[in-house]
């Protein structure tokens, strides 16, 4: 037995590589998936499998960003923290 792969596996952060995580470990959130109510991103992390990332500016690494309670650039009003 060798283990060579006949087809190549996808690549760590592409979306075959979260459904074929997904397909692994939640195998109960593959319809939502696939129906379009849930990304593949939010899956893996509602799964346990990616952590939550977020996104701060270089030129303002002190100001967290509008999804971590933050203020909303567009209405300038508070943002719930959900970081």
């Amino acid at each position: 037995m060798d283990n060579v792969h006949n087809s190549p596996r996808p690549n760590r952060n592409s979306r075959a590589a979260g459904l074929r995580k997904l397909h692994k470990h939640a195998p109960h959130l593959l319809p939502q998936v696939t129906s379009g109510a849930l990304s593949v991103n939010k899956a893996l992390i509602e799964a346990g499998l990616r952590e939550r990332t977020v996104t701060v500016p270089l030129s303002h690494p002190e100001k967290p960003p509008a999804s971590c309670g933050g203020t909303s650039p567009a209405t300038n009003s508070p943002v719930s923290p959900s970081c």
